[in-house]
C-alpha cells in the first residue's frame, strides 16, 4: 500500500543520512513511533520473511540481549543482561524462559555432544543438557565471565574478567 511505501522510504532515508550515529538511532526510533509500529520498535525477536515483510514480534526479554546461539537442531537460545535465557523453537513462534543465572548472560556456545555452555556476569559458567535443565554449575572465575570456547575434544575453556581462562575437560 501507498502509506507504507512512504513510511519506508521516509525510514530508509534516515538510515541512509545517520546509520551509524547514537542520534540518527534515536532519530530512527522517533520516526518509527510516529509511524505507528510501536510493536517493532519495541519488541525484542521481530521474524521477518526473505522479501523484509514483518511476520512476527515479541517481548520477551526485559534487558538488553548479550548473547546468541544457533543450536544444531535449528533452535535459537538467547540470553540478557538480566540473567535470562529464552530457548526459542526452530521457526521463531514459541519460546521457554530458563532463569538461571544471576547476572547478565555474556556468552552461549553449543559443545560437540549438544550440551550447552553458558557464560554470565554473575561469575558463573553453567553447562546445560539439551532440555535446559542445569548439569554442572563452574565457579572458579573470580569476576564476570565473558567468553566460552567449545573444544574439539568436547571440552570448553572460559574466559573472565579475573584474567584466568580455565580449561574443562
Amino acid at each position: 500500500n501507498e502509506s507504507f511505501s512512504s513510511n519506508v522510504s521516509e525510514i530508509n532515508t534516515i538510515l541512509g543520512e545517520v546509520r551509524d550515529t547514537t542520534q540518527g538511532q534515536a532519530e530512527l526510533l522517533k520516526t518509527v513511533r510516529r509511524l505507528k509500529i510501536n510493536e517493532i520498535a519495541e519488541a525484542n525477536v521481530v521474524v521477518y520473511d526473505k522479501f523484509c515483510r514483518l511476520l512476527s514480534s515479541y517481548k520477551v526479554h526485559s534487558d538488553i540481549v548479550l548473547a546468541l546461539c544457533r543450536l544444531r537442531d535449528g533452535r535459537l537460545v538467547s540470553g540478557d543482561k538480566a540473567g535470562k535465557i529464552v530457548v526459542w523453537d526452530k521457526d521463531l513462534k514459541k519460546y521457554k524462559i530458563v532463569l538461571q543465572h544471576y547476572g547478565g548472560v555474556l556468552c552461549i556456545k553449543q559443545l560437540k555432544d549438544g550440551r550447552v555452555v553458558t557464560a554470565s556476569m554473575d561469575q558463573t559458567v553453567k553447562l546445560w543438557d539439551l532440555d535446559f535443565k542445569v548439569l554442572n554449575v563452574y565457579k572458579e572465575h573470580q569476576g564476570s565471565v565473558n567468553s566460552v570456547l567449545a573444544l574439539k575434544d568436547g571440552g570448553f575453556a572460559s574466559g573472565g574478567s579475573d584474567c584466568l581462562i580455565n580449561v574443562w575437560k
